[in-house]
């Protein structure tokens, strides 16, 4: 694609794709359609510049240093740049181009986060081994609940119960066993000071 004209069809295509990769990469890690909206409007304000007669196209990308219809004296044609020129206005193709690039960029970031994440790069120990876990154990046809620290049934909570229960019960029977040693070890000296 030139910096020429620019077929309603390409334009379609570019907004579809930039589109899929707002709502699929913008949209749910923010919950606002604001990006949509952006892209939108954008493309609205951009609409009457693509949809130009060929001639007035021509005049635009004449009026660019380089491009008097032959190839510019270092020999590139500055509207087949993808970008624009320093201080120029993108033409409607090199604005797609970028437009393209861009959904393809965030299309490429998201799928490098998915493989970070398949690999278990950029977590801690702790995460990593978790995930592994469960990666083997989906492998066999398990499938582990969401937090197993948290996570006990009645029985086991009944368990814990009377083993607390158990715990206090016997440490005060030691305490009171005490008590009645010390009682009895007293009353017992008291009694053998008095037989003497």
């Amino acid at each position: 694609m030139t910096g020429g004209s620019v077929s309603p069809a390409e334009v379609r295509s570019v907004l579809r794709a930039v589109l899929r990769a707002v709502d699929r990469h913008l949209t749910p890690a923010s919950g606002s359609p604001v990006w949509r909206k952006e892209v939108m409007s954008r493309f609205r304000a951009g609409g009457t510049s693509t949809s130009t007669s060929p001639a007035s196209t021509r005049a635009a990308t004449d009026s660019q240093p380089g491009s008097s219809g032959r190839a510019a004296p270092d020999g590139f044609d500055r509207a087949a740049l993808p970008i624009a020129p320093a201080g120029r206005a993108p033409t409607p193709g090199q604005a797609l181009a970028a437009a393209r690039e861009w959904a393809e960029l965030a299309a490429n970031i998201a799928r490098h986060k998915q493989l970070l994440l398949s690999y278990n790069i950029g977590l801690d120990v702790d995460e990593r081994t978790k995930r592994m876990v469960e990666a083997t154990a989906r492998r066999v046809g398990f499938a582990l609940p969401a937090d197993t620290d948290d996570i006990q049934t009645e029985q086991q909570r009944q368990a814990a119960a009377a083993r607390k229960a158990a715990a206090v019960g016997k440490a005060a029977a030691v305490a009171e066993r005490e008590e009645r040693e010390a009682a009895a070890g007293s009353a017992g000296a008291a009694g053998r000071g008095a037989g003497r």
